[in-house]
């Protein structure tokens, strides 16, 4: 062995040696030679170049086999030490940026980005989207037989009132046993329908309805179950300011026109709902179509895929009862995540929130309580809707 060879123990118990001037003696051969008395000169060792059948014996090695042996190690060691040194990379850059790559399929991929939560705004029209908290309200003393009889009676209402009603319409009404004194008021809204989705898309053009196309990607098993178009909900003067005025008729606030509206309602002729209530309604001015529904389906399991106007200033949305909220980010859109957790009484399992500034739309998707899609699945479904599914 060469002095190179050596640890540098070894070297320094040579050194005390040689220092001592001890003669060296060399045991080798004494070594093999009892070996071959024992086991016969022919036995064989392990290694590459007997197809790596082991023996309980050593044998010398030719020169052209200590290489073999030198060539296997090396290569090996070099597959073992790459392998390691990628493993510190992948873990290092998730540790550094969070990034998750998530390999769906063998042909197919989504890269994210998870970010603490914060609300999402439009820079163009500020419209938010905000997560609050809010407990569910305490039970209520138990209802007075009145209170009770007037809830079924604005229900008996409203499924008449949207029997009136076309696809695509909106009343208001109110009911109540003296209609001049605090009557409870609604709305009733009759949905679009469809069965297929060449349909819904077809109609949805037509209106020009709220953009809304089917995601690029579904997991396997969901097919197209049923989509929506809703009309837009208003009521003269709703959610006014004494400042706001109508268009088109300079000096008149949104308030007046209301109080205005319900005088008018309660002069027409009224339907009889019997026990003395009664109904009056009136359909409202067609103003478009401001949200769109998709659904599919797969046994029990459900996916819901919303699409809203940015007609509002802002929409809150309670996070009571998650079990995880944050954002998320695929290829430059940013997205709200929700969880819930695996035993509660939400109506979903995984549920996303995104803005299209150029649609003037915000969007949602959620699965339902069975669902046994994983969150990696949801957002490459939303992914696949922005055209960014890789």
């Amino acid at each position: 062995m060469r002095k190179s060879q050596y640890t540098a123990e070894e070297q320094i118990l040579r050194s005390y040696d040689q220092a001592a001037d001890v003669e060296s003696i060399d045991v080798r051969q004494p070594v093999m030679k009892a070996i071959a008395d024992k086991y016969g000169a022919g036995a064989t060792g392990a290694g590459p170049w007997n197809g790596g059948k082991s023996t309980s014996v050593m044998r010398p090695l030719h020169r052209d086999q200590a290489h073999a042996v030198k060539r296997w190690t090396s290569f090996h060691g070099n597959k073992a030490r790459a392998a390691a040194a990628s493993l510190l990379l992948v873990l290092s850059l998730g540790a550094t940026y969070f990034i998750y790559t998530d390999h769906l399929s063998q042909s197919a991929r989504i890269t994210y980005t998870v970010k603490e939560y914060e609300p999402l705004e439009d820079p163009v029209t500020q419209f938010e989207i905000k997560l609050i908290e809010t407990e569910p309200v305490p039970p209520m003393d138990p209802l007075s037989e009145e209170d009770k009889k007037q809830l079924e009676k604005v229900e008996q209402a409203k499924e008449w009132v949207e029997q009136q009603l076309l696809p695509g319409e909106v009343a208001f009404y109110l009911v109540g046993r003296d209609l001049s004194t605090k009557p409870r008021s609604a709305t009733a809204v009759k949905p679009l329908h469809f069965d297929s989705y060449a349909s819904f898309l077809s109609k949805q053009a037509e209106l020009s309805a709220v953009e809304l196309t089917e995601p690029g990607y579904l997991p396997e098993g969901y097919a197209f179950k049923a989509g929506q178009l809703n009309p837009f909900r208003s009521v003269p003067g709703q959610a006014s300011t004494p400042s706001d005025k109508i268009e088109g008729s300079p000096g008149v606030n949104r308030i007046e026109a209301y109080d205005r509206f319900i005088k008018e309602l309660i002069s027409k002729p009224a339907q009889e709902l019997g026990d003395d209530y009664r109904l009056v309604w009136s359909k409202l001015p067609a103003e478009g179509l401001d949200s769109a529904a998709l659904s599919y389906s797969f046994g029990e399991q459900t996916l819901k895929i919303e699409a809203f106007s940015l007609i509002k200033r802002g929409v809150q949305v309670n996070k009571f009862g998650t079990a995880k909220t944050e954002n998320i980010v695929v290829n430059g859109t940013e997205l709200i995540y929700m969880e819930a957790p695996a035993e509660g009484s939400l109506d979903y399992t995984h549920r996303l929130y995104w803005l299209d500034s150029t649609a003037e739309t915000y969007y949602s998707l959620s699965d339902s309580p069975s669902s046994s899609l994983s969150q990696q699945e949801m957002i490459r479904i939303a992914a696949s809707m922005m055209g960014k599914d890789e």
